[in-house]
């Protein structure tokens, strides 16, 4: 009887005081710390390009948290982004049974080799098991890089129906980013062939001016509606058949050439890393920030 107590205080031990192994021990310290965990934590299987796999599904949280965030920053921030890739993941397995995951991650060494690992472990612990709701339901949460300086709202990209939760918020320390603004020059003949890989025959041989036109724009921006020839695609569309930074951008004629300037670094739906990043610097915890971007949503932890 003795011994069973005695595992079982080992055991809490471990449980309570990992938090504070991961802040004051070192990266290689860290890892081995963290496995003595892994007896008692839930396992999944996963595809990976190598096959399947299993492994701890918080390990496989940090993982793609960590891969997301790309590189270093502030702990808040971090945390933030655990609960988003947290809440996905947890959301893909309600919405899809038996189907494996398969959302890419770094491991623990790819981690350690960029010199997160640390960082990355505190945020996952210091976030255990929490996620995003709305009206009491598992919800996708969109991020992306750099907002336009401001967010869009699921209504305002045409997504009322994916994300009726999702509003639009100011994100303006974005624009201090080295990825908000983006100037190019592009040959006609470029963006002719982009569009008639995708729609042939929707342009003639005539100049390209006044046959893409912009027709409408969000209240970020961010372009809605696109016209090529006599077709009308969204700006979205757009944006990937020419390969643009985001769908915030414009269009003009420039000695022959089409200019064309963009503002912001991906969908600008949901939270911005960047403006994540910004808050956490000013002082704002990952609750904090978790509620600007997603202010209709609620933290809960399962």
């Amino acid at each position: 009887m003795r011994e069973k107590v005695q595992k079982l205080i080992a055991a809490l031990a471990v449980i309570f005081i990992l938090p504070y192994i991961i802040v004051t021990l070192g990266a290689g310290d860290v890892k081995e710390a963290y496995a003595l965990q892994k007896a008692s934590e839930n396992f999944i299987t996963i595809r990976t390009e190598d096959g399947m796999r299993e492994i701890a599904f918080e390990d496989y949280v940090c993982g793609v948290a960590a891969r997301q965030l790309e590189g270093s920053c502030p702990l808040e921030a971090a945390k933030s982004q655990m609960v988003i890739a947290r809440t996905n993941l947890k959301k893909f397995q309600e919405d899809h049974p038996g189907t494996l995951l398969s959302e890419p991650y770094l491991t623990l060494d790819e981690m350690e080799e960029k010199g997160i690992l640390q960082e990355m472990l505190q945020a996952v612990e210091e976030t255990g098991g929490e996620v995003l709701t709305f009206e009491d339901a598992l919800v996708q949460l969109p991020f992306h890089a750099v907002s336009s300086g401001k967010t869009r709202s699921g209504e305002d990209a045409g997504l009322q129906e994916q994300y009726p939760w999702l509003t639009s918020v100011d994100s303006r320390k974005d624009i201090e980013s080295e990825w908000y603004l983006c100037v190019e020059l592009k040959e006609p003949e470029e963006v002719r062939a982009c569009v008639e890989k995708e729609y042939p025959g929707a342009l003639t041989q005539e100049p390209l001016q006044g046959q893409i036109e912009i027709l409408a724009r969000d209240g970020g921006d961010y372009v809605t509606k696109v016209r090529i020839g006599e077709k009308e695609i969204s700006g979205e569309k757009f944006r990937n058949l020419l390969g643009l930074a985001s769908s915030c951008f414009f269009l003009e004629e420039n000695d022959g050439r089409i200019r064309i300037t963009t503002k912001g670094l991906g969908h600008g739906l949901g939270l911005s890393r960047c403006g994540a990043v910004r808050m956490a610097e000013a002082g704002a915890d990952y609750r904090e920030i978790l509620q600007y971007y997603f202010e209709k949503c609620v933290l809960r932890a399962e």
